[in-house]
């Protein structure tokens, strides 16, 4: 009996360290876990965003799981549940959505943005002025939809200021967002669309036709928006100093954006 119990105490003094081993193995693996910083960012953010992400992504151990779209959509799906550590919409009128929630934290201006009538590179068109696009020399202008874009938002203001909103209902081709307007002019299922200058940058199948004049529309102002899940992530302010240091700020100009000071 003293023979069997010197055998146990002897297996216990091998097993336990094996045992303490293998819970601080686990608590150290989740240690170390990539963390993740979610993102909910308007579409025309998408070519300076992925790129800053990659860029991040290498110097941090930690994923940016950035999703883009519409931002009136992306500010819906917010108050419909949607998790997001930030809101990066065109605009601060989305936001007005998350106004009477719990949801948001803090707002910054990040950057500043344009419009343009664009073309496809194909279309020898030109033109003079903005009341052009009511006559028979134009058919098929797409804009993105203001129900889910500020870019349609901004776009109606602007032709509504240049009398010719009316003129264009039967013209008008909606889309969900800029990207989705600048698809229709890519495949010329459209003969112009209005986008942000941004669009256009690194597009070899468009081209300008005019710069919509910027006293027509409210400035384009993209503010990141701060929610309350964000509190929990210690990475986030870790990330939001990153947009604004000057390797950021140089990306966004790469693709036309202006940074707020």
């Amino acid at each position: 009996m003293k023979f069997l119990l010197q055998i146990q105490v002897r297996l216990l003094q091998l097993v336990f360290p094996l045992i303490i081993f293998s819970v601080l193995l686990i608590i150290s693996c989740n240690n170390t876990k990539t963390q993740e910083i979610t993102i909910l960012a308007a579409a025309s953010l998408a070519d300076a965003l992925s790129e800053i992400e990659k860029a991040y992504e290498s110097q941090n151990e930690i994923d940016l799981l950035i999703s883009y779209g519409g931002s009136q959509m992306l500010a819906n799906q917010i108050v419909h549940g949607a998790k997001t550590d930030l809101f990066i919409p065109a605009g601060y009128t989305p936001l007005t959505k998350l106004e009477n929630t719990a949801i948001l934290e803090k707002v910054y201006p990040l950057l500043t943005n344009s419009l343009v009538l664009v073309t496809h590179t194909s279309n020898t068109s030109s033109i003079n002025n903005l009341g052009e696009l009511s006559t028979q020399k134009f058919n098929k202008i797409s804009i993105a939809d203001p129900n889910f874009s500020p870019a349609g938002t901004y776009a109606k203001t602007a032709l509504s200021n240049h009398g010719i909103w009316g003129d264009l209902q039967d013209k008008i081709i909606l889309g969900v967002n800029v990207r989705t307007v600048l698809s229709y002019v890519e495949n010329q299922n459209v003969e112009v669309g209005i986008v942000y200058k941004t669009d256009t940058i690194s597009n070899n199948n468009i081209r300008s036709l005019a710069i919509i004049p910027q006293e027509s529309y409210p400035e384009i102002q993209y503010p990141i928006a701060i929610t309350k899940t964000a509190i929990d992530n210690k990475h986030t302010s870790h990330f939001i100093e990153y947009l604004f240091s000057p390797e950021s700020s140089n990306k966004f100009l790469k693709y036309g954006f202006k940074t707020v000071d």
